[in-house]
């Protein structure tokens, strides 16, 4: 309510729309970590390639391997809500992916 009863208090509902998606570049993850940081959650995407070895590695190749290193893709930070939100939205997903490879 407003304090000054001269004034009106007014709220409008409006729809929020996607703009220009085509325009953003899609990239492939097969890593993800999740942080907590205070209040929120920070979500880094990556992608991991493993080392090129154009022949069987020998023993002496795989011993030498001590790490691969996962490339950040895209860092999000997100409160407690909105990754809520997108947890329900990414399980209602994969359930309507799940059914629909049911339904082959």
């Amino acid at each position: 309510m407003a304090d000054n009863p001269s004034e009106i208090e007014v709220q409008k509902t409006v729809k929020l729309k996607w703009g220009d998606l085509e325009k953003i570049p899609i990239y492939f993850s097969n890593h993800a970590l999740i942080q907590n940081v205070q209040d929120e959650f920070v979500l880094t995407f990556g992608q991991m390639t493993g080392p090129l070895f154009l022949t069987p590695p020998t023993k002496e190749e795989l011993d030498a391997l001590e790490s691969v290193t996962i490339t950040p893709i895209v860092r999000v930070a997100m409160t407690a809500e909105r990754l809520i939100e997108l947890i329900g939205a990414l399980e209602l997903n994969l359930r309507k992916f799940q059914n629909k490879g049911l339904e082959s």
